[in-house]
């Protein structure tokens, strides 16, 4: 990871940042989705309705919403920590190789992610 760290200290920012303007104004960014899945008949066909729907229900449901401290795109490792110790016994159960104990810090990391980037209350 330390060849990749000078890219993803630029990168994971500007993926917070689209995250958070995403889910602010997703207009510009649902007619291009649209638009694309247009042009490749191997899609099924995807609205400009469906894409607002879509977007509204991301926003409304919590699935992309800031963490406690208020930044996007990070991750709360207590809570990742839950995750991972209820999947480890289903993964376990299906034959997976899992070490023991895995943890949320062997598994993510906020290294190269900006707090300072939230979504915006409107």
């Amino acid at each position: 990871m330390e060849s990749l760290t000078p890219c993803l200290q630029k990168l994971v920012p500007i993926i917070q940042q689209s995250t958070a303007d995403y889910v602010t104004a997703p207009e510009s960014t649902n007619e291009a989705i649209v638009d694309v899945v247009s042009q490749d008949s191997s899609f099924s066909p995807y609205t400009e309705g469906e894409a607002e729907f879509s977007a509204t229900l991301l926003k409304d449901e919590g699935l992309i919403a800031n963490e406690a401290d208020g930044s996007v795109g990070t991750y709360d490792m207590a809570r990742v920590q839950g995750t991972v110790d209820e999947l480890k016994p289903i993964l376990v159960a299906g034959g997976a190789a899992i070490p023991d104990p895995p943890t949320a810090e062997q598994i993510y990391t906020n290294r190269f992610t900006d707090p300072a980037i939230g979504i915006s209350s409107p």
